[in-house]
């Protein structure tokens, strides 16, 4: 059983604050519980993340039209052959709890007593069919689906096929593979004080912002340097200079946050 594909849902102005599941980790939560041994196993998982994961109908279109256009391989092949590529230029969601629930409960149904043709072993062992119980549970809260009315897609830039690239805020993989991680390894050996911990977080949380805003923005690779205190010295000098056409800078010339002064604290 398998909806067919819809759009982006309409932003709203109200929100209920809700729990939000990660899709690889609870994708991963059954997975890990079964053999990689088992001939099935990687079918399982791609069958797994397609009845999840919804295809947005307007961007399987366009795309099917540009690559038979080109002459290019099918859809279905360009998920198999160059998957990063595809799915940043084609949006998924994943649907309403009720319908989600429906799925899944199919999927381990119909997957869970299949055997290996090699050990004649079941996919779901006993503690794979509890975490697929875990699944259903949070799928069942609604942990999973997507918002209603709250964008996950925003376009970085269109390519030169004229394609739109899309940035995803679903998920938590930006948050610990970009920060939380790198984080974490330059400090796992520091041994570093309160001082030189604070330094630290404020110097990578700079560049970090200066790297992933640029990025975001204006879909191109931050190549500028990290002094703000030398940008606010050329600003300052520009600043002095009667310009018909002011320069660029990254700091407005009528503007610079070096100049607040900071909080008072009580």
């Amino acid at each position: 059983m398998q909806p067919e594909g819809h759009s982006q849902l309409s932003v709203t102005n109200t929100h209920h604050t809700r729990i939000l599941a990660d899709a690889f980790h609870e994708i991963d939560k059954v997975c890990r519980f079964i053999s990689k041994k088992h001939t099935h196993h990687v079918a399982f998982a791609k069958a797994f993340s397609n009845t999840m994961f919804i295809t947005d109908k307007t961007d399987q279109l366009r795309m099917e039209g540009y690559l038979l256009k080109n002459n290019m391989s099918s859809f279905d092949r360009m998920r198999i052959e160059k998957p990063d590529w595809l799915w940043k230029r084609v949006r998924h969601y994943i649907p309403n709890k009720d319908t989600l629930f429906e799925l899944l409960n199919e999927l381990f149904k119909l997957w869970g007593h299949i055997k290996c043709t090699i050990t004649g072993q079941t996919l779901f062992s006993n503690d794979t069919w509890k975490k697929s119980q875990g699944v259903l549970h949070d799928v069942r809260m609604g942990w999973l689906s997507d918002p209603i009315g709250i964008p996950l897609y925003t376009i970085r830039f269109t390519d030169k096929h004229g394609l739109p690239v899309y940035h995803c805020i679903r998920g938590t993989n930006s948050v610990e593979g970009a920060v939380h991680n790198p984080i974490r390894r330059n400090f796992a050996a520091l041994n570093a004080s309160v001082e030189l911990a604070d330094s630290a977080v404020a110097d990578f949380r700079h560049r970090h912002n200066l790297d992933v805003g640029t990025l975001h923005k204006t879909g191109r690779e931050y190549l500028g340097h990290y002094d703000p205190w030398l940008e606010h010295e050329i600003s300052e000098k520009c600043a002095d200079i009667p310009w018909a056409k002011p320069p660029f800078t990254s700091v407005p010339l009528w503007l610079c946050y070096l100049r607040y002064q900071p909080p008072r604290t009580q």
